[in-house]
């Protein structure tokens, strides 16, 4: 796809979209600013037990963890994102660590 194209599809996404975070990704991106919102956007939201499966943990466990307060409501389902779950895990492990020192 050429530079013309991918411009004309990114105005066409800012014109057709309801959401105002994609609308200023666009901008940002026709305006040649990096697009950090990028990299969450195109993370995938998982089920929690995908998230289990993938940690090797039961659901159970990471709910008794808390892992449900990160969680993402789309339409009245939780999603999460893999590397969020990875992250509050370790910072709750650190919390724990530090607190048994």
């Amino acid at each position: 796809m050429n530079d013309n194209n991918i411009n004309t599809a990114l105005i066409k996404a800012i014109l057709e979209t309801d959401c105002d975070t994609n609308k200023v990704a666009a901008l940002q991106i026709l305006n040649g600013r990096p697009n950090h919102q990028q990299e969450h956007v195109t993370q995938k939201y998982l089920t929690l037990k995908s998230v289990a499966e993938q940690l090797g943990f039961h659901p159970s466990t990471l709910w008794r963890l808390g892992v449900l307060s990160i969680g993402h409501s789309f339409g009245g389902k939780k999603r999460y994102i893999l590397e969020e779950v990875r992250a509050f895990l370790s910072a709750k492990e650190m919390k724990l660590h530090a607190s048994q020192s």
